[in-house]
């Protein structure tokens, strides 16, 4: 209940649409990780790291990088380090790209 409320007031500070969808995804190893689709139809994955301690930053960075060198990756949409509306946990925003994860091709 607390994590909706959170998700609707950012998308609502972002000035995005109203999240109709928000499922917890199981693939997410360091992180929780959501799935979250507007009322527009628009997908969002929300990144929280498992403990509060740990930084979004460094995904961050790496997201630019690799932004930089032309892959194509998730835009990042907003994050945030030690947000105070998830008890201290960073958590990251980014656009939804379709396709399957790297690991799915690897995991075999």
């Amino acid at each position: 209940m607390i994590l909706t409320s959170f998700i609707n007031k950012l998308f609502f500070s972002l000035s995005l649409k109203t999240p109709f969808l928000i499922n917890r995804v199981r693939q997410g190893q360091s992180t929780i990780v959501f799935f979250i689709i507007t009322e527009n139809g628009s997908k969002y994955y929300l990144r929280i790291p498992k403990n509060k301690e740990e930084s979004v930053i460094p995904e961050v960075l790496i997201h630019k990088k690799l932004y930089k060198l032309g892959i194509k990756i998730p835009s990042i949409i907003t994050y945030q380090d030690a947000c105070v509306f998830l008890n201290g946990h960073s958590f990251i925003l980014l656009d939804a790209i379709h396709g399957s994860p790297c690991t799915f091709f690897y995991a075999r």
